[in-house]
């Protein structure tokens, strides 16, 4: 081999190449000589020539495939590499998914309910598009907008973006838990406040004359709850970590607070 780090491989290296050389010499000059060798011989040493231009065609035919082969082999292994990626960070997800997931919610002024309309259910507001598929159309009419806008849940980003003196111990899903709250509050309010007069009882009636009395100029065209609110109808416990919650939808932007009159109202604002 050409190699060879000694003086003995040098000599075996060359001494193979010039048997080689000497016996294709002989051929050769056998092969010139016109009266030398039988045309038999002849035909046989180029057939054999022949052959051998074939096999080097073959083997570099050979040679390419391998070539294209091993790259193809090079692609597929980076694939493999990000589908590995891929999926592992899906299986992450899948277990760290959060409870309440953010869906854009087209906010709509509705017209008054009319009298026989049944009274609002004590049922918080679930607006997961998965379980909505789940549960399947209960009727052929379709669903009436809610009498209110509705406040939207914190995404991941926003709520990681809070500080963290802010945040405290609550969690993602703490937190979309009082949006939960907060929305089953204006609901109900507002739905009160959109029936007829006519179609109120004595406690009903009196209730809406109390929201009535709340609301001064600064709360023009702005739909509010109160603490009171959401302890009675959005049955949240309002309470320090409540109230850091609140803080904290006002940092995210759902909410903005409204004093007067010894009196703190909480306004959605609407995305």
């Amino acid at each position: 081999m050409m190699d060879s780090t000694s003086l003995e491989g040098l000599q075996a290296y060359f001494e193979v190449k010039l048997t080689s050389l000497t016996t294709c010499m002989d051929l050769v000059s056998i092969a010139s000589e016109p009266y030398g060798v039988q045309s038999e011989c002849r035909e046989q040493l180029l057939r054999m020539e022949q052959d051998l231009c074939e096999a080097e065609s073959a083997v570099a035919q050979l040679k390419e495939w391998v070539k294209t082969k091993r790259e193809q082999l090079a692609a597929a292994q980076v694939l493999h590499e990000n589908l590995k990626s891929l999926n592992s960070r899906l299986h992450y997800i899948e277990g760290h998914l959060p409870e309440r997931l953010p869906v854009q919610q087209s906010h709509h002024q509705t017209q008054p309910i009319v009298e026989d309309s049944p009274p609002l259910q004590s049922k918080p507001v679930t607006r997961n598009a998965e379980e909505n598929t789940r549960e399947g159309p209960k009727s052929n009419k379709p669903s009436k907008p809610p009498p209110s806008p509705l406040m939207d849940y914190v995404t991941v980003p926003e709520f990681e973006a809070v500080p963290k003196y802010m945040k405290g111990r609550m969690t993602y899903n703490s937190i979309n838990e009082i949006v939960d709250g907060f929305n089953r509050a204006l609901e109900s309010k507002y739905h009160l406040m959109k029936r007829p007069r006519s179609g109120l009882n004595d406690r009903d009636r009196k209730q809406y004359y109390k929201y009535k009395e709340q609301e001064n100029k600064n709360t023009a065209g702005a739909y509010f709850v109160t603490e009171d609110d959401l302890k009675r109808l959005g049955k949240l416990k309002v309470d320090s970590s409540a109230r850091a919650a609140l803080t904290m939808l006002r940092h995210c932007g759902r909410m903005r607070e409204i004093r007067g009159g010894g009196l703190t109202r909480y306004a959605v604002i609407p995305l």
